[in-house]
């Protein structure tokens, strides 16, 4: 490469550099204006505090506040009286018109007390002090249930294609956030309690929606096997064993029950 070539190079590479630069200080400038806005919007004095101090600072309010949207996954307006699309000047944060604002001050004080007269029996040290949160038990969902309970009023409500109808839409929106679980065992559970019920067809029917994500699964192959043994389909549960043979070698329950339904 000549001279000119490479002096060219570190030229423009310079010019981009400084190019991302401006982009990142007026991005950064951007979201302290867009902050500074809203804090405008804000009064600098509170009323009708019933759970948070009375002399609680605007940016320790706004703190908490931040807290409780990202805990429950909600807006402002869902404890507040006010009209989002005309930002904070319209709220009356003193309002105790809406009863989830009632409701969530009954929470507050509820973490308070786990935290400040239940936990403290646990606390054996700084380096292992428990405390709960928002976010502990609500994930980024308003309300704080777990997968395996939507799910199974999901198949109360409409049987296994509701079910299945459900995990896909939940798994679609939530998958790789906080909110659920959607690990192998989870529908395995499910499926065993499906199948403690007696509704075979329904518990293979979660078990091979269980498949679809993960394929070598050993024990949802076990389980398939033996939903499949107790409606009489043997050949079925003997191909659904081999395959947790197959994929789980180390495991010996898994070629004993194998050789016992052939016969060995």
């Amino acid at each position: 490469m000549r001279p000119n070539t490479i002096k060219d190079s570190h030229q423009s590479t310079r010019k981009v550099r400084g190019q991302v630069m401006i982009f990142a200080l007026a991005f950064v400038f951007f979201l302290l204006a867009g902050q500074s806005s809203i804090m405008a919007q804000i009064p600098d004095k509170f009323e009708n505090l019933k759970v948070l101090p009375q002399d609680i600072t605007k940016s320790k309010l706004v703190s908490i506040m931040k807290k409780f949207t990202s805990a429950l996954g909600v807006r402002c307006v869902n404890c507040h009286v006010g009209d989002a699309s005309k930002g904070f000047s319209s709220f009356e944060f003193a309002s105790d018109e809406k009863e989830l604002k009632t409701k969530a001050r009954f929470m507050l004080d509820m973490v308070k007390q786990i935290n400040s007269e239940l936990l403290v029996n646990l606390n054996t040290s700084e380096r292992e002090k428990l405390e709960v949160q928002c976010v502990t038990c609500h994930r980024g969902q308003r309300r704080p249930v777990l997968i395996g309970d939507t799910l199974m009023s999901a198949y109360s409500n409409g049987g296994i294609d509701t079910l299945v109808a459900e995990f896909k839409k939940l798994r679609e929106k939530y998958y790789g956030s906080h909110t659920f679980d959607f690990g192998e065992r989870v529908l395995i559970r499910i499926g065993s309690q499906i199948q403690a019920l007696g509704d075979m067809p329904g518990a293979i029917g979660v078990y091979r929606l269980n498949a679809e994500y993960f394929p070598e699964s050993s024990q949802n192959f076990a389980q398939l096997a033996f939903a499949h043994l107790e409606m009489g389909d043997t050949t079925s549960a003997v191909e659904n064993l081999e395959n947790a043979v197959k994929y789980s070698p180390e495991v010996p329950w898994f070629k004993m029950q194998l050789d016992k339904l052939k016969g060995k």
